[in-house]
């Protein structure tokens, strides 16, 4: 049975501490109470209660949390960014091994360790020094279970994403009602990278009735989109979330790969099937119900706005990027954009129709030009659908 130490925090200025762990912030709270698994932090609202650190350029992040087995909730506050970072939550599983010429356990997972939020705002505003001086992450975790509901995050002015999740504890990530107004990279990113965390097996990643947009600004280097994707290893669920694209690169709504390969050439995934390292499947079974994409216009020779599949193919370590893909019930639209899908088994169906158009344009998206699907030689509106085997 979950049970939190409630720390109150009050409006006005807050100074970034860390939790469960001794770092170099002034404020610490590493000793959990007797009987209590976890803490929460609860402030007076986003804009109320602002916690800011103190010296931007000294703390490496506002909040930061160590590993441990409980949770930290985040309750009604806005959390400005440190130097490289607004929340960062655990530490990199495995680490490299010169003996071992490969990277070997440093830490075990904490089945328990998860990050919870609830109505927090991020934001990248605080000073910085030159481009590369920006803020990189809005929210940072490893190997850490992720729980978001009504995430506001305010991220254009950063470096890279606003979240960015390196494996998980049991369960995954939910995100439930969140607004990712915008980011300097890609709004929500999920990369294990097999060389730092390691596998969990049965973990989900959700995201529900949440908005993305504003991703990839012109002073970012670090790739643009509003879910990214690479080598998850896991099942993935999205369900009635909207993505608001922009033209060419930036419509890149959701993107999906294998995550590539690491600098002595091996897959840089864990298999959804087993989690065997380069294995058959780079990411697990992704469901897409009842979302709105909108994004473009794309160039003549069109751009992708959605794309499945992989980005390294090797006959050394054949996999497929997904155990299979389902989009159903979907709005998307956009001139010379396209959805392009391969390496796994897929089920195009119920997109586009006169009462989605019809949803669509009353939630503000532009429905006059169907986004199209990349196939054998063609390309067929999302209406049609696409069923492969």
């Amino acid at each position: 049975m979950e049970r939190l130490f409630d720390v109150r925090l009050p409006a006005g200025e807050v100074s970034g501490f860390d939790v469960m762990f001794n770092g170099s912030h002034a404020q610490r709270y590493s000793a959990l109470p007797k009987g209590y698994t976890g803490w929460r932090f609860i402030g007076e609202g986003p804009g109320v209660t602002h916690v800011r650190d103190p010296d931007s350029l000294r703390h490496d992040s506002t909040i930061f949390v160590g590993p441990f087995n409980g949770t930290v909730e985040l309750v009604g506050m806005t959390v400005h960014n440190g130097q490289l970072k607004g929340i960062h939550a655990g530490l990199a599983t495995k680490q490299w091994n010169a003996n071992a010429n490969d990277y070997v356990v440093a830490r075990q997972v904490q089945p328990k360790f998860t990050l919870s939020t609830v109505d927090v705002e991020v934001i990248a505003d605080a000073p910085w020094v030159g481009v590369n001086g920006r803020p990189a992450w809005g929210v940072f975790t490893y190997q850490c279970d992720v729980r978001h509901k009504r995430l506001i995050g305010r991220w254009k002015q950063g470096r890279q994403h606003l979240a960015y999740e390196h494996g998980y504890a049991s369960l995954g990530s939910n995100w439930n009602s969140c607004v990712i107004e915008s980011a300097a990279g890609e709004d929500s990113k999920v990369r294990p990278d097999n060389q730092e965390i390691l596998w969990v097996d049965g973990a989900l990643i959700e995201r529900i009735g949440c908005k993305f947009g504003d991703w990839a600004q012109t002073w970012s280097d670090f790739g643009g989109g509003g879910f990214v994707g690479q080598g998850t290893g896991e099942d993935m669920y999205f369900k009635r979330c909207q993505f608001w694209g922009g033209a060419n690169q930036r419509g890149r709504c959701l993107m999906i790969d294998d995550g590539g390969v690491r600098f002595d050439g091996k897959p840089d995934f864990y298999s959804a099937s087993d989690g065997a390292m380069g294995g058959k499947f780079a990411n697990g079974f992704i469901v897409i119900e009842e979302c709105s994409f909108q994004a473009g216009p794309g160039p003549d020779w069109y751009a992708a706005m959605m794309r499945i599949g992989n980005l390294h193919n090797s006959a050394q370590y054949p996999r497929q990027v997904a155990r299979g893909v389902r989009i159903e019930n979907c709005g998307v639209w956009g001139l010379n954009m396209l959805g392009q899908f391969s390496d796994s088994p897929i089920l195009i169906r119920g997109c586009n129709t006169p009462a989605i158009r019809e949803y669509c344009a009353s939630i503000g998206m532009d429905t006059t030009h169907e986004a199209t699907i990349a196939g054998p030689g063609q390309l067929v509106p999302f209406s049609h659908g696409r069923t492969s085997a």
